[in-house]
């Protein structure tokens, strides 16, 4: 978060704002009229800036102030704050955003997987897991220390996909233990051939760090077709026949 609003404060440097005291949310101008190719980059800049300043939490700021700002450090003039300064108050900024984030989402997934436990065909698991077989298989069980290759497709309550084998059109492949507690605890529970939904808590996901692509405290909810076995760990075993067998 920290860099992505620091790159952020310094892309905007570049971008002449309209003269307006109001912040995100208000009125926005007509789109004007693109008459040359700097018109052309410069709506380019500004649009791509938005976006990112609104997926940032830019909910407020003075535009006469910004672009006082943004103009002087473009005509080489001096400015208040040094680049550190400016990060300081940005990263400042950013924990900020990130605290009321995670708060947020912690409240939301409590509240979604008190409600989800009570819905029709999901299993609560004793360490808060929640599956709901959608196809049941009839194969083994993966077991601590094999390898499984499986098609999933990873979500946010939100809805938003942050993570799809099926979109990238090629099963993965990864060992028991090498992934996240919910995702080991929900794989070894599933017969090869199943494709189930998993819920996961934050606890046994990203908890309230997070990753990149996650904010901290988020539910995972992941649909997940266990495709098969590729790697079996089992010691032999040797009958009273004399026959093997893993």
């Amino acid at each position: 978060m920290k860099s992505k609003l620091v790159t952020l404060g310094m892309i905007v440097a570049l971008f002449g704002a309209v003269s307006c005291k109001k912040g995100a949310g208000s009125k926005s101008p007509e789109n004007p009229t693109l008459k040359s190719n700097v018109d052309s980059l410069s709506y380019a800049l500004g649009s791509l800036i938005g976006e990112d300043l609104k997926s940032g939490g830019f909910e407020e700021f003075n535009y006469d102030v910004m672009n006082a700002a943004m103009q002087r450090a473009l005509n080489g003039d001096s400015v208040m704050m040094t680049k550190n300064e400016a990060s300081t108050i940005l990263q400042t900024f950013a924990m900020a955003q990130m605290k009321k984030k995670t708060s947020t989402n912690e409240k939301n997934g409590t509240e979604f997987l008190a409600k989800n436990g009570k819905a029709t065909g999901v299993v609560t698991t004793p360490t808060g897991l929640q599956y709901k077989i959608i196809k049941a298989g009839t194969g083994l069980k993966p077991v601590d220390g094999q390898k499984v290759k499986v098609h999933y497709t990873g979500k946010l309550l939100d809805g938003k996909v942050f993570d799809s084998s099926v979109q990238r059109g090629e099963p993965a492949v990864f060992g028991v233990n090498e992934v996240i507690p919910g995702w080991t605890e929900g794989i070894k529970l599933m017969p090869v051939g199943s494709k189930w939904e998993l819920v996961i808590p934050s606890a046994l996901g990203y908890g309230a760090q997070g990753n990149q692509a996650i904010p901290g405290n988020s539910v995972l909810i992941f649909e997940v077709e266990l495709l098969g076995i590729e790697a079996a760990t089992e010691p032999a075993v040797v009958k009273p026949n004399g026959k093997v067998v893993h």
